[in-house]
């Protein structure tokens, strides 16, 4: 896993193509991904097994969604 310091890398969106955004992503070391999308623990459990940290936001495009990620 990324040391929480590193580059994050923020994908905004959901379904196979988001996932394998992030597969590709995860290839390679020094950032960290973060995902937004809406609430889906199918989704959120697929995120988790390619290393990428998941946060559900009601508004993933939404600056709370990004602020977030920020904490």
């Amino acid at each position: 896993m990324a040391d929480p310091d590193d580059l994050a890398i923020i994908v905004v969106g959901g379904g196979q193509i988001a996932l394998s955004t992030v597969q590709e992503l995860r290839t390679v070391r020094g950032h960290r991904v973060v995902v937004l999308w809406r609430r889906d623990s199918d989704f959120a459990r697929a995120m988790e097994d390619a290393r990428a940290i998941f946060i559900a936001a009601a508004r993933p495009d939404s600056s709370e969604g990004l602020e977030r990620d920020a904490r």
